[in-house]
This record gives structure tokens, sequence and C-alpha cells, in this order.
């Protein structure tokens, strides 16, 4: 009888459960018919965001990041939409399609493979006023917002005003602000002076609350912002955007030429599903093999999902590697499931965390074991590297951008992809920012 694994959505976990399934024996199945992979994804590509800090220091092109769908999922039916609801009794999941109209598929197997929603709608303004780097291509305007003079100090804007403001929580908007002070450092190496950069943190917390567990690691951290003159706020959290800047909790207001958007995500859970989000943070639990509490045959992994860190009574952190090595057991359970066989336990435990703060300047936790700086580095893009889904386009991407700069041609890749719409988006902030330099003087 013919079995059907269906996948929402393209995130980590959904890949590395994929590439356990296509496996030598498994292949037979899928080309006999006997098993049938489907995705159900409104994006045409998979995003590598744990890349996003090559890119806005331009070592890597932003297009390198987004590796096709069909190039990584070559033996699934890919449907361009929506799931919107689930039956987890009926076995069936409905779906909006791009031309609106509604669809319903069966499945014997589900992988809640899903991301979670942007949360700028929370930050009253920060949607219309800032550049987010999780829309395809916003790394891609944030460096033009910086290399076309908008933050300038020759073009006579004050200090104040030439500011950088990173509106952040956790570890993303961490290792955003380390980047993009690194950017600017390379910009302006050669000038008096160069913007000033804040870091706030949205929920108000300490690096060590928001994401690097280990106290250790979190004052690398700290003492890394320090020389690096960023302006950590922890002690207040961004209350609204306007276009002149960010106002706060406290009710203080930082002046910015330039507000970025690093915010974290908020969970949605897929209707028919709430019952199983029992927690306050609406994620979907999961029991020792990665089963949603309860099913035996809807499998959770990822950002939408609470999955016990083995031998701890802590949860998994989002970190990418987390997130593939979760998928990569859904796809051994769900094959083992389609052999009669009984699913094994979720024991991976041996790296904690990984964040980066820079080049040469990264952070690692390995079995309990701290690591910092240059061996970070090194070790963290190792990693990277090995779980890259597409590595050889990743290479030739590279490389042409390295060959590129040195002809001279450093962003040519980059503004290949750069539309006309993005284009004018920058050039009218720096002409507002000119207009009001100009009424500031008279």
């Amino acid at each position: 009888m013919k079995k059907c694994v269906l996948f929402i959505g393209a995130d980590y976990t959904s890949i590395w459960t994929y590439k356990q399934l296509v496996s030598k024996d498994m292949l037979k199945w899928i080309k006999s018919g006997a098993l049938e992979l489907v995705m159900i994804c409104d994006k045409k590509h998979h995003s590598f965001n744990a890349l996003y800090g090559e890119v806005i220091t331009g070592v890597l092109p932003e297009e390198a990041i987004y590796t096709p769908l069909r190039q990584v999922i070559k033996h699934a039916k890919i449907i361009q939409g929506k799931a919107i609801s689930v039956s987890p009794f009926q076995q069936t999941v409905t779906y909006d399609t791009l031309d609106g109209s509604e669809k319903e598929i069966s499945y014997d197997h589900l992988v809640m493979g899903c991301g979670m929603e942007d949360s700028s709608k929370y930050i009253a303004g920060l949607s219309e006023h800032s550049i987010s780097i999780r829309k395809p291509y916003g790394l891609t305007e944030l460096r033009a917002s910086i290399k076309n003079n908008i933050l300038d100090f020759y073009i006579g804007t004050t200090e104040a005003s030439s500011n950088i403001v990173v509106i952040g929580s956790g570890l993303s908007g961490l290792e955003t602000t380390s980047y993009i002070s690194e950017y600017v450092d390379k910009e302006y190496n050669r000038k008096s002076g160069k913007p000033s950069i804040y870091l706030i943190n949205a929920k108000g917390k300490t690096l060590k609350e928001g994401g690097l567990s280990q106290a250790t690691l979190a004052q690398y951290a700290n003492n890394v912002l320090k020389r690096k003159g960023v302006h950590s706020i922890v002690h207040a959290y961004a209350k609204e955007i306007f276009e002149e800047g960010v106002l706060l909790s406290d009710g203080s207001f930082i002046t910015a030429q330039l507000i970025v958007q690093a915010l974290g995500k908020n969970t949605v859970p897929v209707k028919g599903l709430k019952h199983l989000s029992l927690n306050p943070s609406k994620k979907i639990e999961t029991d020792i093999y990665l089963n949603a509490k309860g099913y035996d045959n809807i499998w959770c992994g990822g950002e939408v999902s609470l999955v016990s860190k083995p031998n701890t009574n802590e949860y998994c952190s989002s970190d990418p590697v987390w997130l593939i090595m979760q998928g990569s057991q859904i796809g051994k359970n769900i094959k083992r499931s389609l052999h009669q066989k009984t699913p094994q336990k979720f024991k991976f435990s041996g790296l904690e965390q990984m964040a980066s703060l820079g080049t040469g300047k990264s952070t690692i936790e390995l079995f309990g074991l701290p690591i910092w700086g240059w061996l970070a580095y090194i070790i963290r893009i190792a990693i990277l590297f090995y779980f890259f889904p597409a590595k050889l386009r990743l290479l030739n991407l590279w490389w042409k951008n390295f060959i590129g700069k040195k002809n001279g041609l450093s962003e040519t890749l980059t503004y290949k992809k750069f539309n006309s719409e993005t284009r004018s988006l920058v050039m009218n902030r720096q002409k507002r920012s000119i207009e009001r330099l100009k009424v500031d003087q008279e």
C-alpha cells in the first residue's frame, strides 16, 4: 500500500528529515511508487540563515544562502501553498494554493518543519521604518544603505542622526549587530569617525538570559561588543519605531539614520494542532522520539516544537545544528516505522550552542566546554559547511564573489538581484536625511 510522508514547511528539520528518507534503500520505495514525499511550502527556496553574518560583511553574496527547493529535494513533490489546518484524526491537511483556492491532502506521516512568523507586528512602526534581515535580499538592502553614504559623515549628518540601531532579541540580534559593526569598521576605516551602533534587546534581557547559557561565553560576547564600541541596551526595550528613531520603554529616544530588524520569531500553530500546544510558548511538545505527544505519526522539530534536551530538564535551543539533528532523527524514525520497527530516542547532546560575533570571533559550547575566538570560528565554519545542503553551489558563489572583489566588482553579484523598488527605497531615505539636515542647519 502506498505511503505518503507530508512535510509542512522547508526549514532545517524538514530538509534533514527528507535527506534520511532518500537513502539508498528508501529510493527503491520512492521510484516504485510505494512511498511518496510531498512538501507544502509557500517559498521556493531553503534559507540557510546561519550564514547571515558572512553576507553582511560581503564574504558571500546573498543568493548563496538561498538554495532552490527543487535542487535540495529532488525526489519530493513540491506544493506551492500554505498549510492552514490539520485533522490528526482523518490524517489530512488543508492548504491554500497560490491562486487562493483550498485543497486537501492525506498523509501517513506528517512532519511539522515549518518556521514561525515575524514578530515585527508587535512593535509599532517597526515594519514601516526598518530593514528586516529576514526578508529576501534584506541583507542586500542593509549593505546598500550603509554603502550608499546614508550614514556617511561626509554628507554632514550629525553624530546622533548617524546612529545605527538594531532591534533584536537573543543571539539573532547579537550576531547581526556584531557583523554590522565589522562591516561599518571596514567601510569607514579611512575616515575620521564612524556611526554609533546600538543593540536594543526587544525583550530587555541580558546576553545570558537572551541566549548565551554559559556565563563565560556571555562575558566574552559582552567584551566583544565593548571593543567594537556597540552600545548594548538591556534596561529598556523598543516601544515604538519612528522614521527618526526609536522610542524606548523608559521614555528615552534614540535618533537613528538606519534601523535594523533582527527579531526572533513567534510561533503560529497550524489550525487543528492547537490542542497539542499546552505551554505558554504555544509550541508543540514532543516525546523522546520526536512525536507530537499523543500521536505516533506526527513528527515535530525545529522552531515550532519544544524538544527536551537529552538527560536534562531543559529544552533544546533553536540553533541550526539542533534543528538539523532533530530532522535527521525524525527521518530515521519514520524509516523505522515504515519497516515496522520501534522508533529510537533522540540522544544528540554534543553541541550545546554556537554563535558568531564577527570574523574570528565565535563562541561554541561543545560537550559542555566553552570555546571562543578563532578556534570556535573555524569549528563553526566547518560545521556549517558540512551541513550546507548545496556545497558546490556555495563554493561556486563564494569563488565568484572573491574573484569579483579582486577585480573591483565586489557588489556585482549582489546588486544583480537588487531590484529597482529597493534601490528607490534606499535613495529616498538618503534624500530625506539630507532634507532633515538642511532644516536643522536653517
